[in-house]
C-alpha cells in the first residue's frame, strides 16, 4: 500500500509541475480597440518616453507562444518626437510591439476588431518596468463637458 501511495504522490507532483510550466509560458493578451500610443520605460520612480525609437510589429499565430517564434514580422515602426506610434490599419488579432534595440521589451496586445489606423483616441501608454520586467498598458479617456 505504501508503494502505491508513493507512486501516486510522484505522479501528482509530475502532473502539477507539467501544468505549472505550461501556465508559465502563456502570454497575457490585454484587449484593445486600437493599437497605438506612447511607450515609456519605468526605472524606479522615473519615467522615460521613447522618442524617435525603432519598433517592430509582429502578428502572432498562437495565443500561447511568447514573442516572436510563432509570429510574422509585419511592420517596422518608429515613435515620433513625442513618443507616439501608430502602425496604421490592422485586422483584428494578436500582436507584439517590440522595441527594436531592446528585444526584451515586448508588449502583447489583442486587437479585438479591425483598426482603421486613424486617431489614437484611447491615449494608451505602454509601460515597461526595468526592475520587474513587467509590461502594462494604461488607457486615459478624456471627457468633454457637455454644453
Amino acid at each position: 500500500m505504501e508503494a502505491v501511495k508513493a507512486h501516486f504522490s510522484r505522479l501528482l507532483l509530475g502532473v502539477f509541475v507539467a501544468f505549472s510550466c505550461t501556465a508559465c509560458d502563456r502570454v497575457s493578451w490585454p484587449v484593445s480597440r486600437e493599437l497605438c500610443g506612447q511607450i515609456q520605460i519605468v526605472d524606479k520612480q522615473t519615467r522615460t518616453v521613447l522618442k524617435d525609437t525603432d519598433l517592430l510589429l509582429y502578428r502572432s499565430k498562437s495565443m500561447h507562444t511568447p514573442c516572436c517564434s510563432d509570429s510574422d514580422r509585419i511592420a517596422d515602426l518608429r515613435t515620433d518626437p513625442t513618443g507616439m506610434f501608430n502602425p496604421g490599419k490592422l485586422d483584428a488579432g494578436r500582436y507584439f510591439v517590440v522595441v527594436k534595440n531592446s528585444p526584451q521589451i515586448v508588449f502583447p496586445i489583442f486587437l479585438e476588431k479591425y483598426y482603421d489606423g486613424g486617431k489614437c483616441s484611447l491615449n494608451t501608454v505602454f509601460s515597461f518596468d526595468r526592475n520587474t520586467g513587467k509590461t502594462e498598458q494604461t488607457v486615459t479617456i478624456l471627457l468633454r463637458p457637455s454644453t
